[in-house]
């Protein structure tokens, strides 16, 4: 999956109100890519949309930071009426 079309996948499904994390993406990739999720994730909150951070609780794996899913703030919608956000869906 091309960049811009991970890119894609991440808007469509937050927007669809799920909460995604790096697992999902690289499931979504088929194993052949989703390392960005955190840069896509900057990006957008860049461009101004709500994404929380939700620490995940669940994993047992020693890491320097714990693994997060990300979601839209709950009401939150993108303004569709700035022409510089683009939403690929």
């Amino acid at each position: 999956m091309p960049s811009h079309s991970q890119k894609q996948w991440v808007t469509a499904q937050l927007l669809s109100g799920n909460a995604i994390n790096h697992a999902d993406l690289i499931n979504a990739c088929r194993g052949f890519g989703g390392w960005r999720l955190g840069s896509h994730i900057y990006q957008l909150r860049k461009d101004g949309w709500q994404i929380e951070s939700i620490p995940l609780t669940d994993t047992e794996e020693p890491t320097i930071q714990k693994p997060v899913e990300y979601r839209l703030k709950p009401g939150w919608q993108p303004d569709t009426r700035n022409p510089q956000l683009q939403l690929f869906i």
